[in-house]
């Protein structure tokens, strides 16, 4: 082969390869569309892969977001978001790099959502409600996803995965790549809590763990030096306490509803705390859940939801061992194919079903099994 000719074949490949790794955000995304182009399970999946460098626009507000339709989470408006750190994940079930990113942004919320942070999963491709939803879960998501949101002057982003961060006071802080953005998702959370305790100047005592917070370390791990000082006289003992009741508010909200709760509903009620006591671990809010929680472990509902919870496990398996994957798994070659775990499947999730019922793992695993169209007992 001549070189100029190999010369041209080598370049032609590397920008085969370069188109692959970034996915164009469907124009008009639309929950209702009947086709579903099917991403290829085999298709490499590099959460290091870049966009085309680019200059975007960083004007954007808080204010500027379109809620769309959720199809995990609960529905959100402009007053839910306000004075949080707020990451806008733009992603499409067709994105290999997006789903390999979704673990971790997973990872990110479970640890900052008690103390503020707001994560948006906008999916931006073609694709049925429920197909997003189910590719969502299978890729471990724990935060919102919606689809038809939109950002109002983001129009100069042509690729996914593409993430847009605004800090408290609504203002643009970053667009780019979600592997990129986990630094400055924790300084703003951290510079949140601080705004949130409302003191125009704080004690030197404090000057420690504001400049940590704002820093971006871990707040659970600065939450007990915070506690430590709120039965402190004067000044430090104020701040201490401002600061903690912005620290908890997350906490103290969902201990409020589970109390109001916890004689009508009691599984509801243990299922919103049950994580308090370890994420606000040092403060008092954690004592005071651990009490409730105590108290309502000797309910009927609530102990059928814990029995539950290693046979979901197993059921959970079963679903990773399944997968979504390019295939519908509704369609007959497919269940064909799938025999075996798909049995497994139907015979736990049965036995959940006659065992607890009620319990709220055991929706879980229905959820699960039906979206391999198992028709159970």
């Amino acid at each position: 082969m001549r070189p100029i000719a190999l010369a041209a074949l080598v370049a032609a490949l590397f920008l085969i390869v370069a188109a692959s790794e970034a996915q164009p955000p469907a124009k008009n995304p639309d929950p209702k569309a009947k086709t579903d182009p099917k991403a290829d399970p085999k298709a490499k999946t590099d959460p290091k892969a870049k966009e085309p460098e680019q200059k975007f626009n960083l004007k954007l507000k808080v204010d500027d977001i379109v809620f769309g339709n959720p199809v995990m989470g609960p529905k959100m408006g402009l007053q839910d978001v306000k004075s949080h750190a707020v990451l806008y994940d733009m992603w499409g079930i067709n994105c290999p790099p997006c789903l390999a990113a979704m673990p971790h942004t997973s990872e990110l919320y479970a640890e900052l959502e008690g103390f503020g942070l707001i994560i948006i999963g906008a999916h931006s491709q073609g694709g049925e409600a429920e197909k997003v939803r189910a590719v969502a879960i299978q890729h471990h998501a724990n935060f919102p996803i919606q689809v038809n949101a939109h950002v109002k002057g983001s129009e100069d982003n042509k690729f996914l995965p593409h993430c847009i961060l605004f800090d408290h006071t609504g203002a643009c802080i970053f667009r780019g790549q979600p592997t990129d953005v986990e630094a400055l998702v924790r300084k703003a959370v951290g510079a949140a809590l601080v705004a949130a305790a409302g003191r125009d100047k704080w004690s030197s005592q404090m000057d420690g763990i504001i400049k940590d917070l704002k820093a971006g370390k871990p707040p659970a791990g600065i939450l007990a030096r915070v506690a430590a000082y709120r039965t402190a006289k004067g000044d430090l003992g104020e701040d201490a306490t401002a600061l903690l009741k912005a620290m908890t508010a997350a906490g103290t909200k969902k201990l409020e509803e589970a109390t109001s709760k916890k004689d009508s509903e009691p599984l509801e009620a243990f299922l919103l705390i049950e994580k308090v006591p370890t994420i606000y671990k040092g403060a008092p809010l954690a004592t005071e859940a651990n009490e409730l929680l105590n108290k309502l472990k000797g309910d009927k509902a609530v102990k059928a939801e814990l029995a539950a919870r290693p046979a979901l496990e197993k059921v959970k398996q079963i679903d990773q061992q399944l997968g979504l994957g390019a295939d519908d798994p509704r369609k007959p070659e497919w269940q064909k194919a799938h025999k075996e775990p798909l049995k497994q499947l139907k015979d736990k999730v049965s036995a959940m079903k006659k065992s607890w019922p009620d319990a709220h793992s055991t929706q879980e695993a229905v959820a699960i099994a039906d979206r391999y169209g198992v028709e159970l007992k």
